[in-house]
């Protein structure tokens, strides 16, 4: 599920929030005007401004949605793919996204092809999610730039072509996406698609991991440890193996552990190192598996692992 069209990326309703008082749009809303209707529906399901009530939020947004309104369409969809305002209907939630679409909405020509790329329900169909998504990346949406990269850089409905990945990426990148940010520093680390510059995937990792996504944060911190793009600085690698392992990465949970365990200077910083090693075995890192596995007739660890 791709869940509602947010309210606050949309400048207009956003302008018409702050002019106009509940009971105005109530009004104008009676009287026919779809922006209002749309307005209201949104509200009412985010319970903003009103108390939540899904029963008003479905009539302003279905009145809407049959004036055309293309917002309200995609939210008509995402109504009835999760279920909960109204039954689930798939072939209902297709429908209205369909007309979303070809109204112009860029959300709903993204999910479109995001539905028709995962396959889950409907039959996955990478012709059809490349025709989506390159409709709705032409609009500038930056999700859709980013998702058409990846049916490029895997060959996925179009021919493979990672530069023209790369541009894709970068477009998405540009406009803040923290996932293009990170894959356009792994391109500019592999050098795919353009020439090897791990100062600029540095960079792009820095400006991922500034806005929380983990695997850049993993990654900057092993930059950051090997003094690859960046000068090396253990501080800083720990500061960020940290924020991902925080988040559940398990390679930087394992590698958290290694950098504690070299400082390890109390009872209290191995109980930590193993705390993180244990942790990133659990999720799935082979590496800290292997080890775990190698020391646990240890008594040292044996007894440090019952404290944790």
């Amino acid at each position: 599920s791709w869940g509602l069209v947010v309210l606050v990326s949309v400048e207009a309703e956003s302008e018409a929030l702050e002019e106009k008082s509940i009971p105005t749009l109530i009004a104008d809303a009676e009287r026919g005007d779809v922006e209002s209707q749309w307005l209201l529906g949104y509200l009412y399901k985010e319970g903003v401004k009103v108390e939540e009530d899904v029963e008003k939020s479905l009539r302003w947004t279905k009145l809407a949605a049959e004036a055309g309104h293309p917002r309200a369409q995609y939210n008509m969809a995402a109504f009835y793919m999760e279920g909960e305002t109204v039954a689930k209907d798939i072939t209902e939630s297709l429908r209205w996204l369909r007309l979303s679409a070809q109204n112009g909405l860029a959300e709903a020509m993204d999910a479109l092809g995001y539905i028709y790329d995962i396959g889950d329900v409907v039959e996955e169909d990478d012709l059809e999610a490349v025709k989506w998504y390159e409709a709705a990346a032409q609009l500038g949406l930056p999700e859709a730039q980013a998702h058409l990269a990846d049916m490029y850089f895997f060959g996925e409905g179009v021919e493979e072509d990672v530069e023209t990945a790369f541009l894709l990426n970068k477009l998405a990148a540009e406009q803040g996406l923290a996932g293009a940010q990170y894959h356009l520093g792994v391109m500019y680390a592999n050098g795919r698609g353009v020439k090897e510059d791990n100062i600029k995937a540095a960079r792009w990792y820095l400006a991922a991991a500034e806005q929380g996504h983990a695997g850049a944060q993993c990654l900057l911190g092993f930059m950051y440890r090997i003094g690859e793009g960046v000068a090396e600085d253990d501080e800083e690698a720990i500061k960020w193996f940290r924020k991902a392992a925080e988040q559940g990465d398990a390679e930087a949970q394992y590698r958290l552990s290694l950098m504690i365990i070299e400082k390890a200077d109390t009872e209290v910083m191995q109980r930590l190192s193993i705390f993180w090693m244990k942790q990133a075995a659990e999720n799935g890192n082979a590496e800290a598996r292997e080890l775990m596995e190698e020391n646990k007739n240890s008594p040292k660890q044996t007894k440090l692992l019952e404290d944790t």
